[in-house]
């Protein structure tokens, strides 16, 4: 299965490769991933600078069938081909260039964007470089300052404080809807700032479980509790859940810098 995903990721990384401005293509991590398992995705992740083909074009080029998901708003292509699933995401090279400018002065409004891109481009399999600019965009993720690292927890960790407010106020009002939103959002809070604690770009959320648990530096019983938060198939009050949250936060207020 290893040997048929390279070839076809490698397939369609030629028929990239021919459109102007493609300076490299990637391969994600999800296609190691168990074919059977439904996280499974051959995920490539195109960094270019001109204008693309036409949606057209690619679902030619690219698969000739009409089984085929163009986002461009979101620049990414999903389709299957030999029954595989298969994503393409774009990337703009001047864009990604000011992203990473902004990274290194402080000025990226980090909790907006994220830093999956940034896992991607760090993480990713080279299948082509046209130049060397994978290279050189890569030495700069490497040598990001501290502060870069300490404005990330610095904004998790405030935003987590005001999502668990609200998890305590939903619980006491007895209210659902809020309390799944906050506490989804305290979760996503938590572990963005243990990423940044551990200087790490945070993964999609098919590979998050497993990148956090890897991560060196976690505070004490943090993965236990976790666990028992997110967990949907056990019997625990939202009194006693609440509790767990204001564990979880207390743990992480008590490794900020």
């Amino acid at each position: 299965m290893v040997e048929r995903i390279q070839e076809m990721a490698s397939r369609l990384g030629a028929i990239v490769t021919q459109w102007q401005g493609v300076e490299a293509i990637l391969l994600g991590e999800a296609a190691e991933i168990d074919r059977l398992d439904p996280y499974f995705s051959v995920d490539l992740f195109v960094f270019h600078r001109d204008e693309l083909p036409t949606a057209e074009v690619r679902i030619e080029q690219l698969t000739g069938t009409a089984a085929f998901q163009s986002t461009e708003e979101q620049a990414v292509d999903r389709f299957l081909l030999d029954e595989l699933p298969v994503s393409v995401s774009y990337y703009q090279i001047d864009r990604l260039d000011s992203v990473l400018t902004r990274a290194e002065e402080r000025l990226w409004a980090v909790r907006e964007s994220g830093t999956k891109m940034l896992y991607r481009l760090q993480n990713g399999h080279p299948l082509h470089e046209s130049s060397d600019w994978l290279n050189q965009a890569r030495e700069r993720l490497h040598q990001l300052a501290e502060s870069f690292w300490e404005s990330i927890m610095a904004s998790a960790r405030a935003a987590m404080e005001v999502d668990l407010r609200y998890v305590s106020a939903a619980v006491h009002r007895g209210d659902d809807l809020i309390y799944l939103s906050a506490a989804a959002t305290f979760v996503h809070n938590v572990i963005s700032f243990l990423f940044a604690y551990n200087q790490q770009f945070e993964p999609s959320g098919r590979l998050l479980q497993a990148r956090l648990q890897e991560l060196s530096r976690l505070p004490d019983g943090f993965v236990g509790r976790l666990e028992s938060f997110v967990r949907t198939d056990q019997e625990l009050s939202p009194g006693r859940e609440r509790e767990i949250a204001e564990l979880i936060a207390r743990s992480v207020v008590e490794l900020a810098p």
